[in-house]
């Protein structure tokens, strides 16, 4: 037994982590902070770094969270963009969200998707299993003091948003057209049916406040959303879940742009080690590399991007 798989098996034990665990954890903080940042990349550091975390995830209480913000990972919206590209003209994109929190989520996909929006049908559902919630992202309306419109830039702002009369940002109604809300959960047995299926799912931020056999299932409900040959772009899950899952659902992972999805929500890559719900680092050198750190998974059985249009039908029948 290796000296880190000896820490992780002490840590179990309840008076271990109150005598030990605290003190140790918060040792590693101290060091850590002072640590630079090549040294941090060495295998001794990101094993060491891999083991505080395990240790997080046993000491620290999962919790959801509704904090969002628009265009949080611009790797995602980007590739969102190209997703809407790939659809013939005259054709349909069917995209799911959940977990949307109060819409920031939605909203950026339909922003994302702005260069395809006048040659292609798109429909966003985007749901959450937060009554609250939904009800919020059914108004549009944000306060530009708030964190969901933090790190935006004064042009992004004039082009998600209207200025109410009250100071409010409002989101533009080409924005809000395509998408419709409502309140669905997604650990439901029953997604498939109640959402019907779709060409591009996505999961972000949500799945790593689960614990991890209750992450599993929905994650396979979340795969049984995606048509054949659709996607399932997924953030913010454990790595080991999300291997596993994808492995044994024969997902595909999608390697255009492992790293830069990856890289692309700050947020999540700061949290590391030391909150449960932190992004390791990439390591290229593991071989389940493509299905551990892939956000994107192609679910088997055809391209629907490239679905006959009806200019195309018209075309084949003169």
């Amino acid at each position: 037994m290796g000296k880190f798989d000896l820490l992780e098996t002490l840590s179990r034990s309840k008076m271990l982590r109150a005598g030990l665990g605290a003190p140790l954890f918060e040792a590693s903080r101290r060091l850590w902070t002072v640590t630079p940042d090549k040294l941090r990349a060495t295998p001794p550091f990101r094993a060491y770094g891999s083991f505080l975390q395990r240790l997080a995830k046993l000491k620290q209480t999962r919790r959801q969270s509704s904090w969002t913000c628009f265009l949080r990972n611009r790797a995602q919206v980007d590739f969102i963009g190209e997703v809407g590209r790939r659809v013939c003209d005259g054709g349909k994109l069917s995209i799911a969200i959940f977990g949307c929190s109060t819409g920031a989520e939605a909203f950026s996909t339909a922003y994302a998707l702005r260069d395809s929006l006048a040659r292609v049908s798109i429909e966003i559902k985007a749901s959450d299993i937060d009554a609250v919630n939904v009800a919020a992202a059914r108004l549009a309306r944000f306060d530009p003091t708030e964190r969901e419109v933090e790190g935006l830039s004064a042009e992004e702002r004039a082009a998600l948003f209207d200025l109410g009369d009250d100071g409010a940002l409002i989101v533009k109604e080409r924005w809000r057209r395509p998408v419709t809300f409502s309140v669905i959960d997604a650990c439901a047995p029953d997604l498939a049916e109640r959402t019907g299926l779709h060409d591009l799912v996505l999961a972000n931020k949500f799945l790593c406040h689960l614990e991890p056999e209750a992450a599993r299932r929905c994650f396979r409900n979340l795969a049984s959303a995606v048509r054949p040959g659709g996607t399932l772009l997924v953030s913010g899950v454990d790595l080991d879940v999300k291997a596993r899952a994808a492995r044994d659902l024969g997902l595909i992972p999608d390697e255009s742009s492992i790293a830069a999805l990856h890289e692309g929500d700050v947020t999540l890559r700061q949290g590391w080690p030391f909150e449960y719900w932190g992004l390791e680092p990439l390591d290229r050198r593991r071989r389940d590399y493509a299905f551990r750190y892939a956000s994107a998974f192609i679910k088997p059985g055809g391209n629907p991007f490239r679905r006959e249009s009806s200019s195309d039908r018209a075309r084949a029948a003169g």
